[in-house]
């Protein structure tokens, strides 16, 4: 009986191995496939400031920064806009005006305003023209993204009548027309 048993095993590994042999043999002629590979979900624009020692002012600089799949732009053009220039783009002069520990609390979107909701850090310290490009950086870096025309800020949960030691005037949605481009 039991010869018979291993007789019987030893025929099914024979013949699933003619079949594998059989089934490679046919597919040899066709093309490989190539390896599926995940693709960016897009770019988006990240603003910068770039100084301009000899003019005395800065401007608003826009960097690429690919998106993953399943990345929603807004919280990554937001978190890569609060994380600063990477090493190569200070290396190019670039710099963020936007204080470290800065942190996005909350986002939303709505009729195309970003409402973004920021800790008490974002408004901290500088001159007007820090202040103004920190303003700008964040209003041109939102309004890049597709469906955002305007950007409402926020300061832990409240809506602020002003921005900073300034005054920067933010009781309403802010457009790109109303945030520097030069400072």
């Amino acid at each position: 009986m039991r010869r018979l048993i291993l007789i019987i095993a030893l025929a099914l590994i024979a013949i699933s191995a003619f079949i594998s042999y059989q089934l490679a043999v046919e597919r040899a002629g066709e093309p490989m496939k190539p390896p599926v590979r995940a693709r960016p979900a897009g770019e988006v624009e990240i603003y910068f400031t770039k100084w301009d020692n000899q003019a005395g002012k800065g401007s608003l600089a826009p960097v690429k920064r690919t998106l993953n799949p399943g990345e929603e732009a807004l919280p990554a053009a937001m978190k890569d806009l609060l994380e600063g220039p990477t090493s190569a783009e200070s290396k190019a002069g670039l710099v963020s005006n936007i204080p470290e520990g800065t942190r996005l609390l909350d986002f939303s979107q709505e009729e195309g305003v970003a409402y973004l909701n920021f800790n008490q850090t974002v408004e901290s310290g500088g001159g007007s023209a820090s202040i103004g490009s920190r303003l700008a950086q964040i209003v041109y870096t939102a309004t890049a993204i597709k469906g955002v025309d305007a950007v409402r800020i926020m300061i832990d949960g409240k809506e602020p009548q002003t921005f900073g030691g300034e005054g920067f005037i933010i009781d309403h949605p802010l457009t790109r027309t109303d945030v520097p481009k030069e400072f």
